[in-house]
């Protein structure tokens, strides 16, 4: 799921290491682990993140499912097109 605003874990900024955005983020859900990617391409498992915030970050109704991640990535614009650039 795309997340355009910052995110903080435990009072911390999520910010992304490679390009050091701060928002616009998608969220990536498979079994019990989160992942965070960024718009630049970076990826990487957050272990501080749970099933149930993840859950909770998704407004009733809103989820989308796609076939898989890579189709995701590509439709929500988390592919590495947009690097270098926020949206919104």
């Amino acid at each position: 799921m795309a997340h355009p605003e910052s995110y903080a874990l435990q009072g911390m900024p999520v910010w992304c290491t490679a390009c050091g955005a701060r928002r616009d983020w998608a969220f990536i859900n498979h079994g019990r682990h989160v992942w965070v990617r960024c718009r630049c391409g970076h990826e990487w498992h957050e272990p501080e993140l749970t099933r149930a915030d993840f859950d909770a970050l998704v407004l009733p109704g809103a989820g989308v499912e796609y076939a898989n991640v890579d189709e995701m990535l590509a439709k929500l614009g988390f592919d590495g097109i947009f690097r270098g650039m926020y949206l919104g």
